[in-house]
């Protein structure tokens, strides 16, 4: 019986798989399993002008481009 990636996504297992490695990861670098403290990240990402007119600047990065932000936790995995 092949295990699709589909049906996990709607009964949740997907998101059972994530919690419980999440928390595996934690212990071993020692910390708690659950979380304490987030932050955000962000990146720039170039795109190219011919596809979008509707680009910003990081004036930081010198990109035109967009930004996309996640929130991860202070070992970096993703919430």
């Amino acid at each position: 019986m092949a295990i699709s990636f589909r049906r996990w996504r709607k009964n949740l297992t997907w998101l059972q798989v994530h919690h419980k490695l999440y928390e595996w990861v934690r212990v071993a670098a020692s910390r708690e399993p659950s979380l304490s403290e987030a932050a955000f990240n962000s990146q720039s990402v170039e795109t190219a002008t011919m596809i979008s007119t509707d680009v910003g600047f990081d004036p930081g990065k010198k990109i035109n481009g967009r930004k996309r932000f996640i929130t991860v936790d202070l070992l970096g995995l993703v919430l």
